[in-house]
């Protein structure tokens, strides 16, 4: 079921609702085998990249695997999240940082990453997780961006 809000203005259907998500995700390759087993140094790495990243942290955790197969370090902020995640014996990593909200800097804290880890190469992918204007009376079939289409007719 939807309600056109134009024909129906009274309808307490529709409140603002908006977060802006910002989610910076990447592999890296060529990295260095004895870099990618240090778990202390890749803590730290990510904890610098938060201040960087003008982010707050709420929690940092980091997992060694199997004796120096991989290393994953996650970084809950109040923003969201970094998530750090290596295999040495391949010289390869994964990371995600993940931001809400305006003022933190998931660029700034993602190229620091890439600054201390030295990859030979890597992929960057952007997704913009940000959503607005949320229409509770949307049918089950549209999605909440076709709400927005909707409401913004």
């Amino acid at each position: 079921m939807t309600i056109d809000m134009e024909k129906n203005p009274d309808t307490q259907a529709h409140r603002k609702f908006e977060v802006t998500g910002k989610h910076l995700f990447g592999n890296l390759y060529g990295i260095d085998e004895n870099l990618l087993k240090d778990s202390q140094r890749l803590e730290a790495i990510v904890n610098k990249a938060v201040e960087i990243g003008k982010m707050t942290l709420v929690s940092i955790n980091t997992w060694d695997y199997d004796d120096g197969n991989g290393v994953s370090v996650v970084a809950i902020i109040k923003e969201s999240h970094i998530a750090l995640h290596t295999w040495p014996e391949g010289n390869y990593a994964t990371l995600d940082v993940y931001t809400c909200g305006s003022n933190a800097d998931p660029y700034g804290a993602f190229d620091y990453i890439l600054k201390e880890l030295k990859p030979e190469k890597y992929e960057k992918s952007f997704a913009d997780r940000s959503y607005n204007d949320f229409f509770v009376g949307q049918s089950a079939e549209s999605s909440p961006r076709d709400a927005m289409k909707v409401l913004k007719r």
